[in-house]
């Protein structure tokens, strides 16, 4: 099935997958970068390609987390109600309070939690120049290891 959307929609599938993830497209990112990495090894799409699609996407959705964080605040988070994303908020809300800013990157390895950090970034007044280093640096790492291991198997 992921075969056939890239057939139909090229790299472009990779960065609207990635990129509105956080926004409610339910898709199983480490499957997606997984399998991107094993059609690269394949040869059935180009990796540079791919990847850039795919870092693309997640920078996109960083951003828009963070902006939203930024605009609309503490009344934002405060919105999260449903019990399991209220969890993953609060798990991301205590890697913050534990780690600073390097719970960015140590919260792109937990599903969920990785949409959620810069959103609660945002919201909680972290500075870009502080957010921006440490979001691309666990977005980089993580991206780098699942593409790398869908590469090799």
């Amino acid at each position: 099935m992921i075969q056939a959307w890239i057939d139909a929609y090229g790299s472009v599938f990779f960065f609207l997958a990635f990129g509105l993830g956080p926004f409610g497209v339910p898709v199983p990112n480490e499957v997606m970068i997984l399998a991107a990495g094993g059609l690269s090894r394949a040869g059935l799409i180009d990796p540079r390609e791919a990847y850039g699609a795919i870092a693309g996407g997640l920078f996109f959705a960083m951003h828009a987390g963070y902006a939203l964080g930024r605009l609309f605040g503490v009344r934002l988070v405060a919105r999260i109600r449903k019990p399991r994303l209220r969890k993953y908020a609060d798990r991301g809300r205590h890697l913050l309070d534990r780690f600073g800013s390097v719970a960015l990157t140590i919260g792109y390895f937990l599903p969920v939690v990785r949409y959620l950090m810069p959103l609660l970034a945002g919201a909680g007044g972290m500075r870009y120049r502080t957010f921006a280093p440490y979001a691309y640096a666990g977005a980089l790492v993580w991206t780098l290891l699942y593409f790398g291991i869908g590469m090799i198997r």
